[in-house]
């Protein structure tokens, strides 16, 4: 809080607690990070800058022999307060020669409790439809502008997980309300924000769905994907955290959400969701189908400088169980179902020559 912070690491081996020092210092140092970390013109100085601030907070927030226990390892991150608003991965552990991310060195996935985790996987889920894309395109109606990329990046996704798409004029608020509920991946390509009041907000081709209107749908989705701005964002209530467009749909039903902690740029947006959704066809967990995705765009761009701000406001949310694609596992169910087939006619083969014998 505001006063003080605590840490606690528990590993399959043992658990440590510490405290943090100089916390309302590092509180300013984490408001002035997120500034940076969602700044999309940056230039090298202002990363020289970002990297020196960043690297400061980690060490302080993850002390060096913390580190040589999570580093190579999965991480799960429970954080309060304003750390909801940082995505960990884009820490800075080291800085010389070349600058490095701590999603260089670790698998990151996000949760708002132990506890919340384990109630989701008692949740039993039985979604008939595989994929549900929302893109509406254009708000003329809302006053909000185009958003280019986002009808192409639902196609790519429909390409690599076959399911239904809503674009454009298709992408109301009511299809989406009706036709939520029985798919197992739902993404939305949109705008979304925090709104007046610091109530959030998602946008339709006619309509804005607010975060009460979530909290009354219901979904059996194993991953909601909302490919759209400050969709992490929202009120901090203390003991609960974010009052976010995400957690209204955890709320709703589903078992992880991929959200966002600031304005996504849309072209680098479906460049991310691409690459994340090609891993996850390939039988990736979520968490490290969003590294890989994260890894190849940094990579891609580190020559170039790119500011954070391009490839990290999306972040995994929840259950980290891999998306089996049913339409793969089909030609395994038929041979199952053949050889059970092949050992009951063999039973009452051998059964009857026994008889005969």
């Amino acid at each position: 809080n505001d006063e003080q912070g605590y840490a606690l690491i528990t590993t399959g081996n043992d658990n440590q607690f510490f405290k943090l020092e100089n916390v309302k210092e590092l509180n300013q140092d984490i408001i002035q990070l997120y500034g940076q970390l969602t700044n999309l013109t940056m230039d090298r100085a202002g990363l020289v800058a970002y990297n020196q601030l960043s690297n400061s907070v980690f060490s302080q927030l993850i002390p060096e022999d913390i580190y040589t226990k999570v580093k190579g390892k999965k991480l799960t991150i429970i954080s309060d307060y304003i750390l909801q608003q940082i995505p960990f991965e884009a820490f800075v552990v080291g800085n010389n020669p070349t600058t490095r991310y701590l999603i260089e060195d670790v698998e990151v996935r996000y949760a708002y409790s132990m506890s919340y985790l384990d109630a989701k996987t008692r949740i039993l889920s039985t979604p008939q439809k595989e994929l549900y894309a929302v893109a509406p395109v254009q708000f003329a109606s809302l006053g909000l502008p185009d958003l280019v990329f986002s009808g192409s990046e639902i196609e790519d996704v429909q390409k690599i997980f076959p399911g239904n798409i809503a674009l454009n004029n298709e992408a109301t608020k009511a299809a989406f309300t009706t036709d939520l509920e029985d798919y197992r991946i739902v993404h939305l390509s949109t705008h979304a924000d925090i709104g007046e009041n610091e109530d959030p907000w998602i946008a339709f081709s006619d309509n804005k769905m607010f975060l009460n209107e979530i909290y009354a749908t219901k979904n059996q989705a194993d991953m909601v994907v909302l490919s759209a701005c400050n969709t992490s964002i929202g009120e901090l209530k203390k003991g609960e955290g974010a009052m976010s467009l995400a957690r209204g749909f955890f709320h709703s039903g589903a078992k992880s959400v991929i959200s966002s902690l600031w304005s996504t740029y849309d072209k680098s947006s479906k460049e991310l969701m691409t690459s994340f959704y090609k891993s996850l066809k390939e039988g990736s967990t979520k968490s490290a189908a969003m590294r890989k995705a994260k890894l190849d765009y940094i990579k891609k761009y580190r020559e170039s400088a790119i500011a954070p701000a391009y490839w990290n406001a999306l972040i995994v949310i929840g259950d980290n169980s891999p998306i089996i694609d049913k339409a793969n596992l089909l030609p395994y169910l038929l041979w199952f179902i053949f050889a059970i087939l092949l050992l009951v006619v063999l039973y009452y083969l051998l059964k009857k020559r026994k008889q005969t014998v």
